[in-house]
């Protein structure tokens, strides 16, 4: 369903053109300016001085990532675990820019244990703000903030460090990174928001997805990588599933048990906002286009907000008057703190649908990995819990389970190669199950779609667990 307050990725290609042109010259046209952009980031933060603020640094792999938190008002006066929303910045910001440019610290300081106090961390990406792994390429931000940054969140503050409890959004293109966050690993996010971030990539080719190569060869560029690398996504124009694994809409039915949330602007609400426009108060030097660059927001996250609910995932859309500002952004994020402390008193979900098309991917303690004769495409899991799974697409693949059974315990298998699994040590089974041979041709190809077209292409099967 979908619910509303208020009732163009074009303009990312000519930000992010410059970006891709180094691929050819060895050099950036923008000179020092593109210097500038990517080394943004790692400015030493510059917010109010507060005892509320921590700045951190996590080193992996002799990578530096850091991030700073802002603490609930009364952390040290008690001994309470917090919610935490994970907020992310947008493009040439860093882990200070929430708290330089909006009443953050301010707006959060009434707030107490049980009564909207929440742990807010705030990562650090270096580039476009396009939050996303490359699958060839130097970096991969969503695998940091996913499987090290927040277990050492968890691990070094009192957090209620559950998926009930947490949360995240971002402004731009932190706003896109949520909603694939939430996509891909919906066992980790009661909540999602994203202000001012387009949020359909794939689904108006070649638009879309060619935007969406141009910021990903920006970031990738930012990273220390080069723009022929593959980035995040591949090529626009022959790796269409790449984008769709990407794209929140086509991930819609992974969300199902997270509440999403989606502002943007449209048109300028007063005097102020074309003195912003005209005169931007940003880092940015692209900020002259906020206003055409929000209106083709508005637009797609219009559309993106109508195809996720009718993809059955539970939506609130917040559009009216503004900008692509920091204004409109500090707006969203007081807005988005109640609806986030709502979704959090729900339950997590009985069941799941999840579909991805990487290799091997978990949601939820499952973990799932498809026939690596398989070309790539989506594996489609259905109503997955304790007592059974579907899947849909091809080759062997092989399951393991949550935690659902005693260990050592003996689950009768219908629908899976195996008529039985022994349970291990925590409770999980592994077994395997024939959805036909393995496809040969990349999903969404010409010849993929020409053999789908014959019939008989993909195979279903549903296994039952006793």
């Amino acid at each position: 369903m979908i619910k509303s307050r208020v009732g163009g990725m074009l303009l990312f290609i000519l930000v992010a053109m410059p970006f891709g042109a180094v691929a050819q010259t060895g050099s950036s046209p923008l000179g020092e300016t593109q210097e500038q952009l990517c080394n943004s980031v790692y400015v030493d933060p510059h917010h109010p001085a507060s005892s509320r603020v921590i700045d951190e640094t996590i080193e992996d792999a002799d990578e530096q990532h850091p991030f700073t938190v802002l603490l609930p008002a009364d952390y040290s006066q008690t001994d309470a675990r917090y919610p935490v929303l994970y907020l992310l910045h947008g493009w040439t910001m860093n882990e200070s820019s929430w708290l330089d440019f909006t009443d953050i610290v301010d707006f959060t300081a009434s707030f107490t244990a049980g009564h909207g106090a929440a742990i807010v961390v705030m990562p650090a990406v270096r580039g476009l703000g396009f939050d996303v792994d490359s699958r060839d390429g130097p970096r991969k931000w969503e695998t940091v903030v996913t499987t090290i940054l927040i277990p050492y969140i968890d691990a070094h503050y009192r957090t209620l460090a559950d998926r009930r409890h947490r949360a995240l959004a971002g402004l731009s293109g932190g706003g896109i990174s949520s909603m694939i966050y939430a996509g891909h690993r919906p066992d980790l996010f009661a909540a999602a928001g994203a202000f001012s971030g387009a949020l359909d990539l794939a689904n108006h080719p070649p638009i879309g997805s060619v935007a969406t190569w141009l910021i990903d060869q920006g970031s990738n560029t930012c990273a220390g990588g080069l723009p022929t690398d593959q980035g995040a996504a591949g090529n626009p124009l022959t790796d269409e599933v790449w984008y769709r694994d990407l794209n929140p809409i086509d991930l819609a039915a992974n969300t199902l048990g997270t509440d999403l949330y989606v502002a943007s602007g449209s048109v300028p609400c007063d005097a102020q906002d074309l003195r912003d426009i005209a005169h931007p108060v940003s880092r940015s030097p692209g900020a002259i286009v906020y206003q055409p660059l929000e209106v083709a927001i508005y637009v797609g996250s219009l559309d993106a907000s109508q195809k996720l609910a009718a993809g059955g995932a539970s939506v609130t859309t917040d559009f009216g008057c503004g900008i692509h500002s920091w204004r409109y952004w500090e707006r969203d994020v007081h807005r988005f703190w109640d609806f986030m402390f709502a979704s959090f008193a729900k339950l997590e979900p009985e069941t799941f649908d999840h579909k991805r098309a990487i290799p091997r991917f978990s949601a939820f303690g499952w973990t799932f990995e498809a026939d690596p004769e398989r070309a790539p495409e989506f594996l489609n899991v259905t109503g997955a819990s304790c007592s059974g799974v579907g899947l849909s697409g091809s080759g062997t693949t092989t399951v393991t389970t949550a935690p659902c059974f005693a260990p050592g315990q003996i689950v009768t298998l219908t629908g899976g190669i195996e008529p039985n699994a022994s349970a291990d040590s925590a409770g999980r089974i592994t077994f395997h199950v024939d959805l036909g041979p393995a496809h040969r041709f990349q999903q969404y190809t010409a010849l993929q779609r020409a053999v789908e077209a014959l019939g008989g292409y993909w195979t279903s099967r549903t296994i039952t667990l006793n």
